[in-house]
């Protein structure tokens, strides 16, 4: 008899001593689940699992071992995953065993009970997955399993999702919501509308599906705001926001003027967007430079300020010319932090049909340029590789933008946020040396700051200081301002 088939006998054997039988489990919950006694084991920790009198830091680690061993198609697996689920108390297993369990086991009329019974448990863990995604399988579930067919009003009212009632009990004919909401708008009467709409949802009988229509007609229509606002606000507390509704959304703010309709269809996203789980790569796919171009063409004439700086300061601080400012999506794209888009963006090729203040690159300069003022303490938290990625994405916009005189504001704007940019990196790196590439890049930057600060600067301004960490050697090859000011300016603020 083999040593694993020993310490199995003794494990379940009735007529040893407690402590003689936890040991040789314990021996046991240590073993792989493989080889030839896979089957013997998994019934064996079935058992265990089953016995009160285990020590409850054993059974734990018995449902570890089965959490964590590699699925298989036998019975006897996933019988023991099974009854590990259903004494799990940790938010990470239960997602670990969720993972296996749902690639060998599919039919819903024996997946539904434990899932019923895991959702509660675990509910102040929502909306943490797969608990939001179960909210799906129950929705779909439902028509075809009673036991989650009746649970479905206790799960909307918790999880505040009550688009998951139109399957659930039969509600107070649905079907005559929206023609009567619909024939309240026809006839102006907006108020009599809301009122019908909040009757439905309050008695259930609102679908999901005449929701997604009714959004659909009052998104961009004018003089609907109270009803625009009010199908908003049932979508997000019913958490019915899909890429449909997110697709709509961007597709008015690309187009549309500026107005109540855009501030209130950027705070729905901002709100309700991230609940999409597509939310994030739908707002990077629409921050594109023909969707800002549409943006601009319908917004008139570009603002523009002719006036030539009047000294340094002022050249830095109010040298800003985008076109056609407060376009929303940008708004959403900086809210999700993508650091690395931002980068590709900012070092991506010029599309040299395109004015300079119209560019994607200028956009995000402006942007960046004012970020900091609406939540500095957000700002400086940043990692060093969201620095990181900017700055490589600023040398790689001098690099393109230089000895180009059409693009000579998108680089005048480049310039400045690069030294405001590699005073944030200088600091992260913690008086390590930059990479070499950056302080080439940080060296032709500085050059430039000093053309711009001798075309500006009023006499007495004190003259920009090198940035730290440059490449020396790089700026003395490019050095065109004669060996006075090197002395003066740079060995003068060498350490």
């Amino acid at each position: 008899m083999s040593e694993l088939h020993v310490q199995l006998d003794v494990a379940l054997s009735a007529d040893r001593p407690e402590a003689e039988r936890h040991a040789a489990v314990a021996v046991l919950a240590d073993e792989p689940l493989e080889g030839p006694g896979r089957p013997d084991l998994l019934r064996a920790f079935r058992s265990f699992l089953a016995d009160a009198g285990i020590d409850p830091e054993l059974r734990a680690r018995v449902r570890a071992r089965i959490l964590h061993a590699e699925p298989g198609p036998e019975p006897e697996y996933l019988a023991a995953l099974t009854d590990a689920l259903a004494q799990e108390t940790d938010p990470d297993a239960l997602e670990l065993g969720h993972e296996h369990l749902r690639r060998i086991e599919l039919d819903p009329a024996r997946l539904a009970p434990l899932l019923l019974r895991l959702w509660f448990r675990f509910v102040p863990h929502f909306p943490r997955e797969p608990l939001h995604g179960w909210l799906r399988d129950f929705h779909e579930w439902a028509p075809h399993v009673p036991e989650v067919r009746a649970a479905l009003p206790r799960i909307a009212a918790i999880a505040r999702a009550d688009w998951l009632l139109d399957r659930a009990e039969e509600s107070p004919d649905p079907s005559a919501v929206l023609p009567g909401v619909l024939e309240a708008l026809a006839a102006r009467e907006e108020g009599a509308a809301c009122r019908g709409l909040d009757r439905a949802w309050r008695a259930r009988a609102l679908r999901r599906s005449d929701l997604a229509r009714l959004f659909a007609k009052v998104l961009d229509c004018p003089g609907l705001d109270t009803m625009r606002a009010r199908v908003f606000q049932l979508l997000e507390e019913g958490r019915a926001v899909d890429g449909d509704v997110v697709d709509r959304c961007l597709q008015s703010l690309s187009g549309s003027p500026h107005g109540s309709p855009t501030w209130e269809v950027r705070r729905f996203l901002q709100r309700a967007g991230g609940t999409c789980p597509d939310y994030r790569k739908q707002v990077i796919g629409a921050f594109t430079q023909g969707n800002h171009l549409r943006w601009c063409h319908a917004h008139g004439d570009p603002q523009d300020w002719p006036r030539v700086p009047g000294s340094g300061n002022d050249w830095e601080y109010s040298g800003w010319r985008l076109a056609h400012p407060g376009w929303p999506i940008a708004d959403l794209f900086l809210d999700l932090e993508p650091w690395p888009e931002i980068g590709r963006i900012l070092a991506g090729p010029i599309d040299p049909d395109v004015p300079a203040r119209r560019t994607l690159a200028y956009v995000l300069l402006e942007r960046l340029w004012r970020r900091p003022g609406e939540d500095w303490s957000r700002w400086c938290r940043r990692p060093l590789a969201a620095v990181d990625a900017v700055v490589r994405g600023l040398a790689g916009l001098l690099r393109n933008a230089a000895g180009r005189p059409a693009l000579e504001p998108l680089l005048d704007r480049a310039i400045l946020m690069f030294a405001r940019q590699w005073r944030d990196y200088r600091e992260r790196l913690d008086d390590r040396p930059a990479p070499s590439d950056l302080a080439r890049a940080a060296a032709g930057a500085y050059l430039e700051l000093l053309h711009r600060f001798d075309r500006f600067a009023r006499t007495g301004e004190p003259e920009p200081a090198p940035f730290a960490g440059l490449d020396e050697d790089a700026l003395r090859a490019a050095w065109p301002f004669g060996g006075e000011r090197w002395s003066r300016l740079v060995e003068g603020s060498a350490p």
